[in-house]
């Protein structure tokens, strides 16, 4: 079991585990910044010029409590969302990346993760509600960046109890009025490794008008003979003008063992649940979900390889309040762990999907008209050994979707030269036929190249390259990062947008130089 490395006082400000475990002293550090941007929309001819300036502010307010306030935050650096082929009605699920949301952010976590991951947010949250999403402050939902004035802080422990309290205020950007949007998280250990907590959310805007959004509600996470977890939460909202079923509920019971692991439960979501601060895909829904399976290691399997086996079933399935079924998803997969690290996977995807209002899944054919579609994919998956020089990691998918046919892959081959360079080149491609009514064929891809060079331990070079050769769109993001002295930095980031077309317009280009100084009081 690995253990965290404990730094000197005066490079522990920035980690986690001062603000978890009470270690942090009294100190304050100052961050400001200064960032010179020229920008130019795609198909736009001038340039539009601009010079920011801002300031990160930490105070250690007990041994236990950390004040974090910003001024103006500024995200440059942060590396570009990865595209994915989407053959969903949703739209995608993009993690957060800036590194203010980042710092501490599963304190503001609800729902069932395990017990000794409950500090921090879960590798794979719960799409279909998560209560606390940070890509709701400061980016519109096209995905454009708001402008934050000023935000506060507040986590650690006090009185027995974990805190996290966020407030954020945005400026208007469009048909975006400014707004504030606050947190509110504590949760109190209670009995043997469980604990019991409360939420609170408010989104409101600043103007006389005042329209506004609140979320607030409990949830407890009860172990039981030291290996059974009970993990339930109970949220209501209240939004002016919205009638009855504001509230979403769940509860589930894990057992997580050497050789068994089980988890089974609900999550009810009410027909007028808003959570302007979440993520979530449905309303007026009920998700039954069972997660199982056996994990043997036999000595003989070991011999050839394999470290250990994993038949297993992940069932999701969705119905109205009224019963009637929405969606299932029935993954049941056999997997087997190498004992390099990597592993192979087999799977049966059943799967069903019940539109309500007609959806394109691709610009090249018709909408997909409303009603049930049930269909059944089969995955092979895989990844080989990631300390070798030169790694792959892989999934075939064939079978139905929607009304017709797939074959969809997806392969990332990843280059270690050495302990400097590291290349990584991606590939996903859909064929796709669909039957009678829409009657059509697409072919979706997605490009990508991915590259990461450290010069020294103080120099770094980072670049995303993105390709869709059906719109023939390329998007380039570069970064460099110097870090000229502990927790300070210089970044230069260049950012391009061009259609690879004869007739395309002007390419749209960004450069930004942004450079920050810690400072220590």
């Amino acid at each position: 079991r690995s253990q965290a490395v404990r730094l000197p006082a005066k490079f522990r400000f920035e980690g986690a585990d001062d603000l978890t475990t009470g270690g942090a002293g009294r100190d304050l550090r100052l961050k400001p910044y200064i960032a010179a941007r020229t920008v130019r929309a795609t198909g736009v001819r001038p340039y539009d010029e601009k010079l920011d300036a801002g300031v990160d502010i930490k105070y250690g307010v007990t041994p236990g409590l950390t004040l974090d306030i910003t001024a103006n935050p500024d995200f440059a650096q942060v590396e570009a969302d990865e595209q994915q082929v989407n053959l969903t009605q949703f739209s995608q699920f993009f993690p957060e990346k800036r590194e203010f949301f980042l710092e501490n952010s599963g304190i503001f976590y609800v729902g069932d993760a395990a017990r000794n991951n409950r500090v921090v947010a879960p590798a794979t949250p719960d799409e279909d509600l998560l209560l606390f999403f940070s890509r709701r402050i400061g980016i519109s939902p096209a995905g454009v960046p708001i402008r934050i004035p000023l935000g506060v802080r507040l986590t650690g422990k006090a009185g027995g109890f974990n805190i996290g309290a966020l407030s954020m205020l945005t400026s208007s950007s469009g048909s975006t009025k400014a707004s504030n949007y606050s947190v509110l998280r504590m949760r109190r250990n209670v009995f043997e490794g469980s604990d019991v907590g409360f939420t609170v959310m408010n989104r409101q805007t600043v103007d006389s008008g005042g329209s506004y959004n609140r979320v607030y509600g409990g949830d407890a996470n009860i172990r039981f003979f030291r290996s059974v977890d009970w993990n339930s939460y109970l949220i209501g909202t209240a939004t002016p003008g919205v009638g009855g079923g504001q509230y979403a509920a769940r509860t589930s019971v894990n057992r997580e063992g050497r050789f068994f692991h089980g988890k089974a439960g609900v999550l009810q979501i009410g027909a007028g649940f808003n959570d302007e601060l979440g993520y979530y895909r449905r309303t007026s829904v009920r998700k039954w979900l069972l997660d199982t399976g056996i994990r043997p290691r036999p000595a003989s399997m070991k011999r050839v390889g394999v470290r250990e086996m994993h038949p297993h079933v992940v069932w999701n399935y969705y119905e109205d309040l009224g019963g009637r079924m929405l969606a299932k998803n029935l993954h049941t997969g056999y997997t087997f762990f190498l004992n390099n690290g990597g592993f192979t996977e087999l799977s049966a995807n059943p799967r069903f999907e019940r539109l309500v209002a007609p959806f394109r899944i691709n610009p090249a054919v018709t909408p997909i008209p409303p009603g049930g579609y049930g269909w059944t994919e089969w995955q092979l998956r895989g990844t080989t050994d990631l300390s070798r020089p030169l790694a792959l990691d892989f999934a075939l998918i064939t079978g139905g979707l929607w009304n017709g046919t797939q074959r969809t892959a997806r392969f990332t081959a990843t280059a270690r030269s050495s302990y400097r360079l590291r290349v990584a080149g991606g590939v996903q491609r859909t064929a796709a036929r669909l039957d009678a009514p829409v009657d059509g064929r697409f072919v979706a891809t997605f490009l990508t190249m991915r590259g990461n060079y450290s010069f020294t331990t103080k120099n770094f070079l980072d670049a995303l390259t993105q390709y869709d050769p059906s719109s023939h769109l390329l998007n380039a993001n570069v970064r460099f990062n110097v870090i000229h002295r502990p927790l300070s930095d210089l970044f230069i980031v260049f950012n391009e947008q061009r259609f690879l077309t004869i007739d395309g317009p002007l390419p749209g280009r960004s450069l930004i130089v942004k450079l920050t100084q810690m400072t220590a009081f």
